[in-house]
C-alpha cells in the first residue's frame, strides 16, 4: 500500500529525503521482494547509497528487516562511498577550513544581514541548515525552547521537528549575542533564503556552516561532546557505556568559543 508508505516516510523523514524514498522505493521495490539486487550494483556510488536507504525504510516498514540484511549480505553491498588514496591526499593536503571560512564571507558581506544572519547562527549553532533555519524561526514564537538557565536551545522537546529516523537534533549552545544574531533575521524558510542567492548569482554554501562549527570546536571540546551537539549518537563502547566527563563545564567551553568563532565573519 504505497499510500501508507507515503504516510510512514512523512512522518519519519526530512522533506527531501521523503521525495528520494518515495521515488527510489518504487523503483526496486522489486530488489526487496525478489532479492535480487543486481540492479543496484550497476548505479552509482550515491545513487546506490539512496536506493538502499529507500529499500531499508521500505523494509523497515513492511516488516522485512531481516530479508533485507540477508540481500545486503549477499551481494556484499555497502553504504559508504569510495574513500580512495586520492581522497585521503586531498584531506592531507587541503585547508578547507580557511577555504570555507572566506568563501563564507564573501557571499556574506554581498547579501543583506537579514539573509546573512542565517548563516552566522548557523555557524554557531552546528545544525542541519534546515534545522538552523527552524530554530531561528521557532525562537521568535516558542519562549519555551530557549532554556535561560543553562543557556541552550532544547530541539529534544520538539521531536516532530528536530527527531527524525536518521538525522537528530538534541541541544545548541547559545549567548546572548548569538540570539540576538537570531533576531536580527527576516522570517523566510529554506528555499527563501536559497532563493536570495540564487537571485544574486552567489554559491549557496550553507552546509559549511555545520562544517566550520565542528572544525573550530573539536579544538575546544572533545569529539564526543561535538557529536552531541551535532545530534550524532555515540556508538562506541566507551562513549555509552564509560565516558562521563562534567558536560554542564564543557557546554560551558562551547559558549566561551563562541566569540572567537563570531569573529571570523
Amino acid at each position: 500500500d504505497w499510500s501508507k508508505f507515503d504516510e510512514y516516510a512523512t512522518q519519519s523523514f526530512a522533506l527531501n529525503t521523503q521525495r528520494d524514498y518515495r521515488r527510489y522505493a518504487r523503483h526496486y521495490s522489486h530488489v526487496l521482494t525478489t532479492g535480487d539486487a543486481s540492479p543496484l550494483l550497476g548505479l552509482s556510488d550515491c545513487k546506490r547509497r539512496h536506493a538502499m536507504g529507500a529499500l531499508a525504510a521500505l523494509a523497515n516498514f513492511m516488516g522485512a528487516k531481516e530479508q533485507w540484511g540477508a540481500t545486503v549480505s549477499k551481494y556484499g553491498l555497502k553504504w559508504a562511498g569510495r574513500n580512495d588514496l586520492g581522497d585521503l591526499v586531498g584531506l592531507l593536503y587541503s585547508n578547507r577550513f580557511d577555504e570555507m571560512v572566506n568563501e563564507l564571507k564573501v557571499s556574506l558581506e554581498t547579501i543583506p544581514q537579514e539573509y546573512g544572519n542565517y548563516f552566522r547562527f548557523n555557524v554557531l549553532t552546528g545544525l542541519r541548515p534546515s534545522e538552523s533555519v527552524k530554530a531561528v524561526n521557532m525562537l521568535r514564537t516558542n519562549h519555551d525552547y530557549l532554556n535561560k538557565d543553562l543557556g541552550v536551545l532544547e530541539h529534544f522537546r520538539y521531536p516532530k521537528e528536530f527527531i527524525r529516523n536518521t538525522k537528530k537534533a538534541f541541544i545548541s549552545v547559545v549567548d546572548p549575542e548569538t540570539l540576538e544574531i537570531a533576531r536580527g533575521t527576516r522570517s523566510l524558510d529554506y528555499q527563501g533564503i536559497r532563493s536570495e542567492f540564487r537571485r544574486r548569482k552567489l554559491p549557496f554554501a550553507m552546509r559549511y556552516c555545520r562544517k566550520i562549527f565542528a572544525t573550530y570546536m573539536r579544538k575546544h571540546v572533545d569529539t564526543e561532546l561535538v557529536d552531541l551537539l551535532q545530534g550524532r549518537v555515540p556508538t562506541s563502547i566507551f562513549a555509552k557505556h564509560y565516558n562521563r566527563p562534567n558536560n554542564l563545564e564543557a557546554l560551558e567551553k562551547v559558549r566561551a568559543s563562541l566569540p572567537e568563532l563570531r569573529n571570523l565573519f
